[in-house]
């Protein structure tokens, strides 16, 4: 193998950057491509999480080809438990040498600059995309923001010295799942008991039904160094931009019913992943074919967000959220749905999905190492 190079590069270099996984997947029927076009702009600066931070995009060259890549960063926004740390995002390579190659000059970065700690892959834009590598569960394609990567990257971080920080889990569900009886009983109960009532999501008037969910996701970030923690802008920006995929009736808020204080929602999404992996990164020449009329022909779902206040938690009402939810996609004629991406020790969320007959399915690792 010839000698390996890591340069990095500039935001007018970066088609490079985006391109790689095409060649790495070129042969992975499962492998859905982003859209270039919206992933340049996002690096770029489109994205409020690279805006906000002090950043690297390096990759590692064999001779002129390029062979890996990685996105390396300090962000202002992260949390005091997290402000020594350094982020690693959308690592790709051809093999384990590049992979090595990559991250150490990540590792080197972040000594340069006195961080302590390599946490990744994180999500470029400090949500659900991209985040994580998924560790078990590569039978098929990945649902909406769902992560997919090469099989062996996760033994290669092991010998590379890089340690679990998390694992996330998601759960599978399909129109033929029932609900027992009993379970079904209990879920009435359970809303009953919870003084809660619940409603879908107006997304032709949504800005007190974000307000509500913007409130409910604060009161769960305050406790959880992990979980984001956006301002009220960055909120409604992702908000928009979701609203214009979205189906109200797979988004459920509920509130008290003596002052309509929000304590719970459920967000999920029609899988446009569908769609993505038909248009193979580009919305021209074809692409945007496959996008006319797609929604109606789209038939999973994934559950993207899903947040209780403390003091509902062990209420049963994200389970009746869940259920709720279920009920409506089976309705609308959704074949299946994936949810999460839950904490797979979190147990007072897997219980709510696990409850209506939700499998675990896919799980996904974030990595840390010391520097």
């Amino acid at each position: 193998m010839s000698v390996l190079t890591v340069r990095e590069i500039p935001p007018a270099g970066l088609r490079e950057f985006v391109m790689l996984p095409f060649s790495i997947y070129r042969k992975d029927p499962n492998w859905v491509a982003p859209l270039i076009a919206d992933q340049l702009k996002s690096l770029r600066g489109g994205s409020k999480f690279i805006s906000g931070s002090e950043h690297a995009f390096l990759m590692a060259y064999e001779g002129r080809r390029p062979c890996a890549r990685i996105l390396v960063g300090r962000y202002a926004g992260m949390k005091p438990e997290l402000a020594g740390c350094c982020y690693f995002s959308l690592p790709e390579a051809t093999n384990e040498d590049a992979l090595k190659a990559i991250l150490d000059a990540a590792e080197d970065w972040a000594y340069k600059r006195r961080l302590g700690k390599l946490i990744g892959p994180w999500s470029p834009t400090d949500g659900e995309d991209d985040r994580c590598f998924l560790i078990d569960g590569f039978d098929g394609p990945p649902t909406l923001m769902g992560t997919y990567n090469q099989r062996w990257y996760p033994d290669a971080m092991d010998k590379l010295g890089y340690s679990k920080e998390m694992d996330l889990c998601t759960f599978l569900l399909t129109g033929k799942a029932e609900i027992e009886p009993r379970i079904a009983r209990a879920l009435e109960l359970a809303l009953l008991r919870s003084k809660a009532e619940i409603s879908h999501v107006d997304l032709k008037h949504m800005d007190e039904d974000a307000k509500a969910m913007f409130e409910i996701l604060k009161a769960c970030s305050a406790d959880d160094p992990l979980l984001p923690d956006p301002t009220w802008e960055q909120f409604m920006n992702e908000a928009r931009q979701l609203a214009k995929l979205a189906d109200e009736r797979l988004i459920l808020i509920a509130r008290k019913k003596e002052d309509k204080t929000p304590v719970a929602f459920v967000v999920c999404m029609p899988n446009w992943s569908e769609v993505l992996k038909k248009m193979r990164g580009r919305l021209l020449p074809f692409g945007w074919v496959h996008v006319l009329g797609a929604k109606r022909k789209i038939e999973g779902m994934r559950a993207l967000m899903q947040f209780c206040v403390p003091e509902y938690r062990g209420s049963g009402i994200m389970a009746v959220l869940y259920w709720k939810i279920f009920e409506e996609a089976v309705k609308a004629g959704y074949a299946y749905g994936e949810a999460g991406i839950i904490k797979d020790d979190n147990f007072s969320s897997r219980r709510p999905i696990e409850a209506i007959g939700g499998k675990q399915y896919r799980t996904y690792r974030w990595y840390s190492k010391k520097v």
